[in-house]
């Protein structure tokens, strides 16, 4: 495989990734929601968590990339993904404030974008050192799979819609 198929694969595994993962991280923090059952890998590898599973790899395979995901997500990841939740929270601020103007939204709009840029040079950076895990056959398998893999919805997790709290005391409209 040359490094431009390998740098195709990196690049599709860190959009995919941050897809599914800035929405989420940016209401739940970096290990996801409480009780949930998206935990911190599924949003640092996206899709693509579902698709290094499918694959047939050896123990020592996945103890490899286990240990590289827990290693990013320890030193650098977390970080990296909670100033993306600041970022938009500091923006969703901005967008619900009406003496905010259309440069105070660009101003924060490309703050978000500039904290996703750097979750996405370390999601590159793990990327690669996954990939260098797989056998070659392997990464193609990766590839073909990840192109196939449904796209994340950008919205709640488990396609859930939010649901408005009432205010206390309100009850439940009878159906």
């Amino acid at each position: 495989m040359n490094s431009r198929s390998v740098l195709g694969i990196a690049l599709a595994l860190t959009v995919g990734s941050c897809l599914a993962a800035v929405p989420v991280l940016a209401q739940h923090g970096p290990h996801g929601p409480p009780g949930g059952h998206h935990g911190p890998q599924r949003f640092a590898l996206g899709a693509a968590v579902g698709v290094l599973h499918s694959l047939d790899l050896r123990e020592e395979q996945r103890s490899q990339i286990h240990t590289i995901v827990q290693r990013y997500r320890q030193e650098e990841l977390a970080t990296r993904m909670r100033e993306v939740g600041e970022a938009r929270h500091a923006h969703q601020l901005n967008i619900w404030d009406p003496k905010a103007s259309e440069a105070d939204l660009a101003s924060t709009a490309e703050a978000v974008a500039e904290r996703v840029r750097e979750v996405d040079a370390v999601l590159h950076r793990m990327a690669a050192e996954i990939l260098g895990v797989l056998t070659e056959d392997q990464r193609v398998e990766f590839r073909t799979k990840l192109s196939e893999a449904p796209i994340e919805p950008d919205g709640p997790p488990m396609g859930r819609e939010p649901r408005m709290r009432r205010p206390a005391g309100s009850e439940a409209p009878e159906r």
